[in-house]
């Protein structure tokens, strides 16, 4: 047996719900958890993001609301990575190279 941590009403051991007050009685912290595990940026990720910053761009459209604080992640590497990509061209372009 167990019993509610908000009441202290007795509960059956696979009840996820207390019958006296309505509360969740399941560990709602492991739940969230995960989802803040998932939301974690991802070196992954953010590498393609840098050499592939349409990639990257796709990723962020995908996970800005799901997924906020990888989406900002990707889209600060996919950003880099074309400034990057921009600046090594024109000086490549300026130095008479094509």
């Amino acid at each position: 047996m167990k019993y509610c941590r908000y009441c202290g009403g007795q509960l059956e051991d696979v009840a996820q719900v207390c019958v006296h007050c309505g509360a969740y009685v399941e560990n709602r912290q492991s739940a969230s958890s995960t989802s803040s595990e998932a939301n974690k940026p991802n070196a992954g990720y953010n590498i393609l993001a840098f050499f592939f910053p349409i990639v990257g761009l796709v990723l962020w459209a995908v996970w800005k609301s799901k997924y906020p604080l990888r989406a900002k992640e990707i889209g600060k590497w996919a950003l880099i990575g074309f400034i990057v990509a921009l600046t090594l061209n024109f000086l490549r372009f300026m130095s008479g190279g094509i």
